[in-house]
């Protein structure tokens, strides 16, 4: 497993979004970010999440004695920014870099802008905080994930973190702050929106 993970993971571009973002400042730094991605992600993979269960993991792959406490540290403010540059690399990397397609398509817009949400399961705790399914007796904690890409330019250009009860069709006309004329937008149905057409429309961009 953690093989595979290191051939998803550069970790030199993991540790230079780390500096970039401050999550680490010191060229000593203790917690290797590549390594505390890579133990989180597969503790969450085995549905036991906890900062215990996570500092032993890592502890096994550093083969160094780490404390959950020490962790809990790192999970500051410059935690959210680094994990967002990882993010937009990781996505960037694997759709741009992965995905064929034909360019000469794409060559009278601007650029591809592909425009999705998806919704992924939290800890029940943040019930209240990110909403999700229940029927009474059990809870199911969801988040969903807004993105929007440049597919021609492999480009990451918005995210957002919000409730799962917030639909796709809320954001239909927030687009509009990151289209320019001559962009080709790609949304699917949940998107539709009248004002948002006419938008698009009235700036010549085209979009399906």
């Amino acid at each position: 497993m953690l093989d595979k993970n290191n051939q998803f993971f550069d970790s030199e571009k993991i540790l230079s979004i780390a500096f970039e973002t401050e999550f680490i400042k010191r060229s000593n730094y203790k917690i290797n970010p590549c390594l505390l991605l890579t133990s989180f992600i597969i503790v969450l993979a085995k549905g036991s999440y906890s900062l215990r269960e996570w500092a032993l993991k890592y502890s096994t792959f550093s083969e160094t004695i780490i404390s959950f406490q020490a962790i809990h540290k790192k999970l500051s403010i410059r935690c959210l920014s680094f994990l967002e540059g990882v993010v937009q690399y990781v996505l960037s990397n694997a759709i741009f870099h992965n995905t064929r397609y034909n360019h000469a398509i794409f060559d009278n817009f601007n650029r591809v802008i592909i425009e999705d949400s998806t919704c992924i399961k939290l800890c029940n705790a943040l019930f209240e905080s990110f909403s999700g399914n229940s029927n009474g007796l059990v809870k199911k904690t969801m988040s969903r994930i807004q993105f929007t890409f440049d597919l021609k330019g492999g480009q990451w250009l918005n995210g957002k973190l919000g409730t799962y009860k917030v639909t796709d069709n809320t954001f239909s006309t927030d687009i509009q702050d990151r289209v320019e004329k001559g962009d080709l937008v790609l949304r699917d149905l949940g998107y539709w929106n009248l004002s948002a057409f006419r938008y698009f429309v009235e700036n010549e961009i085209f979009f399906i």
